[in-house]
């Protein structure tokens, strides 16, 4: 049997129709279950930061990143007095 004779019994249009019937609604279904808990996750931890952190951590955090971002600023002004 050859690749020729798979399409002359008919093969290319059951395989037409399992991904036509099967596989584009199973992975229309997994995307849509992807995003919805990609969705209930971020509300997730949306509610843990209003209601767990406290906010003296949170001025923490920030001031930390506030840091970070003034060492990466004074970085790139070294950077390009070099150049």
């Amino acid at each position: 049997m050859e690749i020729g004779d798979i399409f002359e019994m008919g093969t290319a249009p059951e395989l037409q129709w399992w991904i036509t019937v099967i596989e584009l609604p199973a992975m229309a279904g997994l995307f849509w279950m992807v995003m919805r808990n990609a969705t209930a996750l971020n509300n997730y931890k949306l509610h843990v930061a209003e209601k767990y952190a406290s906010v003296d951590y949170l001025k923490d955090v920030e001031g930390r990143l506030i840091d970070e971002i003034k060492d990466v600023k004074k970085l790139i002004r070294e950077q390009q007095r070099g150049e």
